[in-house]
């Protein structure tokens, strides 16, 4: 037997509520949601992007350094995964082919200009995200409202 003290403010857990038809509270909810609702779903949207974006940036960034590494250990360009990543990186590195000389030494080779390529797709990847984020979450003057300075 246990004592529990039975205090004015609590409900009563003994009594049941009446049942809810939960496809009448389903479809109350799917009918008019809330600015609440309709916020993290525009935050999951924009989350799901930036994944994805992040997903093809991080791909070509590994595409270019597994590149870089295999010319540079001086891998058999006749290996079906050295063509492979030669082929897939080739597109991307246009852009910068020729840029700056690229040192040889006894079939290694340093391609400076896929590093510069490895830069420049970062910056553009920050810039992307940033720019992605910046318009389609914006600060909202309720936000604002919610600012109270230290006094």
């Amino acid at each position: 037997m246990s004592i529990v003290p039975n205090f004015p403010h609590q409900k009563d857990t003994a009594k049941r509520a009446e049942p809810v038809d939960r496809l009448t509270v389903a479809r109350a909810e799917l009918a008019a949601p809330t600015p609440e609702q309709l916020e993290i779903r525009r935050r999951t949207r924009l989350a799901k992007w930036s994944q994805i974006i992040t997903l093809l940036f991080v791909t070509l960034e590994l595409g270019i350094l597994f590149r870089v590494v295999l010319k540079l250990i001086a891998a058999n360009p006749a290996s079906p995964f050295a063509q492979f990543m030669y082929q897939m990186t080739e597109l991307f590195l246009a852009p910068f082919a020729g840029l700056t000389a690229t040192p040889a030494v006894n079939g290694s080779v340093l391609e400076i200009p896929a590093l510069i390529a490895m830069a420049a797709y970062g910056a553009l990847y920050l810039l992307v995200m940033r720019i992605m984020w910046v318009t389609f979450n914006p600060a909202k003057a309720r936000d604002a409202a919610k600012y109270e300075p230290d006094l």
